[in-house]
């Protein structure tokens, strides 16, 4: 994990439940467990067993910890959430918000055997800056970036995230989509898509090439209407809340 003194936003939450059901929800690139934590509280207070992790780098009070920090790192530490979930539960459910929604397509590319499914939330598979190839030199001229947090439509709710982010952390985000994008035939899982129409980070037309490229036999998508990209703080909570429920009622 990255140094550093780690917010209340970002502090990690796990829950040993009742019920054989598992949900581990995945927050996104340079955001915090709180982008997620009034979900994954609600599961759990159902009786679920649940985990959301810190990736690595996040969630702290410096945005430079995310230095030298991996796409691997960050593979690494979903692993062992899923493999403490399933130490648990024989019922596992993935969930993720952009970077996390592109982990938990990683995770079911690569343990189809142990999901029983997956719930992408406006999930990353592209960088549409065509100067993202560049990074490897870019990144020591230009060190950093503006932060993409609170794409929100919801008056006065701001997402915890980090205000900048170092160039060499995007490049690692692309080379992680790079590889879930490659690999997206080996998702064979149900599949619920949630995507935003309105979303000005990623296009609905990333999430309708996921939805296109994927194996499963059984796959869903619900429309969010009223949210923007960070959905799960946004109007259509209730509605992903609800929409979650019900789905893995049906498919676990």
């Amino acid at each position: 994990m990255g140094e550093g003194n780690i917010l209340v936003q970002g502090r990690p939450f796990s829950h040993i439940g009742t019920e054989d059901i598992g949900i581990l929800f995945i927050h996104g690139f340079t955001g915090m467990t709180g982008s997620m934590r009034d979900i994954a509280t609600h599961f759990a207070e159902k009786g679920y067993h649940v985990e959301l992790p810190r990736l690595s780098g996040h969630g702290t009070d410096n945005w430079l910890n995310l230095k030298n920090i991996t796409y691997k790192d960050w593979i690494k530490d979903v692993e062992d959430a899923l493999f403490s979930l399933e130490k648990r539960t024989s019922s596992l459910f993935i969930t993720g918000l952009s970077m996390g929604g592109t982990l938990s397509l990683y995770l079911s590319e690569v343990y189809p055997e142990k999901i029983k499914g997956v719930i992408p939330i406006n999930p990353a598979i592209f960088v549409h800056d065509k100067l993202i190839r560049f990074v490897p030199v870019l990144k020591y001229i230009i060190t950093s970036l503006p932060g993409i947090g609170s794409d929100i439509q919801k008056e006065d709710i701001i997402e915890p995230a980090y205000k900048r982010f170092p160039m060499a952390s995007g490049y690692e985000l692309y080379k992680l989509m790079n590889i879930v994008r490659e690999n997206l035939k080996d998702v064979v899982s149900p599949l619920l898509m949630m995507a935003s129409q309105a979303d000005h980070l990623v296009p609905v037309e990333d999430k309708k090439y996921i939805y296109g490229h994927i194996s499963s036999q059984i796959k869903d998508i619900l429309i969010l209407e009223n949210s923007y990209h960070v959905a799960t703080m946004d109007n259509d909570q209730s509605k992903i809340v609800e929409g979650i429920e019900k789905w893995i009622e049906k498919n676990k």
